[in-house]
């Protein structure tokens, strides 16, 4: 019998605690699926490799972060947006699902996802936008500046908010909501920034079990 897979695919099942491991996984074990699983991103749509569009698959890429690894998520990110969106009748490879692609799409550019529902806090991205504001219901100004953000200046080198230094790969609600300004520095290459371990988004998986030295 044939299995058939639509929007979860036979091959992101491993990312699933169950399968995967959860806690006694270590950081090396999770970036080297992640590595399999991706290094044909969006370009064959099959059960073994990572659709761009697919909002599981979305997930997935974001979660770089959480062994220690920011620059793979955000080579990633910034291949989906350049070549999943485009402003011609291909529009979006995927089903827009009331918005959600959409919401991706809008997240992503200005360098961050709600990675976790019910956590306040959002996982850091790739923006590719020099400077994004938004309008708060308060009257306040949410503001991101990149500086040095190009094609080629995907990666982040420092990041701080409203001046002081920032050096963890996630954003609070807080921030967003006091109005905030949030500085990236781009630049062509990765750097060291996120990748220590106190730098991690918050996990419900106690820390000490990764070995973030076989990163």
């Amino acid at each position: 019998m044939k299995l058939l897979t639509a929007r979860l695919s036979v091959s992101l099942l491993l990312f699933v605690v169950p399968f995967f491991g959860g806690g006694s996984c270590v950081a090396s074990d999770f970036a080297r699926k992640a590595d399999f699983y991706m290094n044909k991103l969006h370009f064959l749509k099959t059960t073994e490799s990572c659709w761009g569009e697919n909002e599981p698959d979305q997930h997935v890429i974001y979660a770089y972060n959480y062994v220690g690894a920011p620059a793979k998520a955000a080579e990633k990110i910034r291949k989906v947006l350049d070549s999943e969106y485009r402003n011609d009748p291909w529009g979006m490879s995927g089903n827009e699902d009331a918005g959600q692609m959409s919401a991706w799409y809008i997240f992503s550019a200005m360098g961050f996802y709600p990675y976790v529902h019910g956590v306040p806090e959002y996982v850091i991205g790739s923006p590719i936008f020099d400077e994004t504001t938004i309008n708060l219901a308060s009257g306040a100004q949410f503001t991101v500046k990149s500086k040095n953000n190009s094609a080629e200046n995907i990666y982040v080198q420092s990041m701080k908010i409203d001046g002081s230094v920032w050096d963890k790969t996630c954003l609070p609600h807080s921030a967003i909501m006091a109005g905030a300004t949030i500085e990236f520095v781009m630049g062509p290459n990765p750097s060291d920034w996120g990748t220590s371990e106190e730098s991690r988004p918050y996990s419900m998986t106690p820390q000490p079990q990764y070995r973030t030295s076989e990163r």
